[in-house]
């Protein structure tokens, strides 16, 4: 758990990781938005406007998205930066090709605007990635606990990865084991 997520919380509770995959995802959609914009500028052909809009901007911002989840929701990555990005990338790639014809079809056969097909498609995507980053993202905390928790396999008690969300009685009760 990073520290900012440690302090972070409502009523006594700490804010689940879906709170701030949302807030590092609100931050790069506005980003994305931008992108968008600016492409639809420069894009002056009418065919599929809306959908190469959207998907130019969406690759462009996974780089933008990489470092945000990094620093706001997973913590650092396995590996080097560009190993990671690249797992990012095939990470989001089933998100492309599936909000790509998502958004074609909304625009071309819904008839929604630019603007609308952008929310609709946006929305969706949102939850689909952080289902995939959350399984596919590895930081190198995440692997040294999982290693260490398979040597310690032995012991009668099985310690979790994250014992941070234990209560402060049962870790008490397990240093006086």
């Amino acid at each position: 758990m990073l520290a900012h997520q440690e302090k972070a919380q409502i009523c006594g509770y700490k804010l689940p990781l879906y709170f701030w995959f949302v807030i590092s995802g609100a931050l790069c959609d506005i980003i994305q938005a931008l992108i968008d914009y600016l492409i639809s500028l420069i894009y002056y052909f009418d065919w599929e406007k809306t959908t190469i809009c959207w998907t130019l901007s969406y690759i462009l911002s996974i780089a933008v998205r990489h470092s945000s989840h990094r620093v706001l929701v997973f913590g650092d990555y396995e590996g080097t930066y560009w190993s990671s990005l690249l797992k990012t990338y095939a990470t989001y790639s089933s998100s492309i090709v599936l909000s790509m014809v998502t958004n074609h079809l909304i625009v071309s056969f819904i008839g929604l605007s630019h603007k609308q097909a952008w929310i609709i498609t946006m929305l969706w995507t949102g939850l689909y990635n952080y289902f995939l980053l959350k399984s596919s993202w590895r930081t190198a905390n995440k692997d040294k606990d999982n290693s260490s928790s398979l040597s310690n396999d032995t012991s009668a008690t099985n310690h979790s990865k994250d014992s941070s969300e234990l209560d402060p009685f049962i870790e008490k009760a397990k240093a006086s084991v």
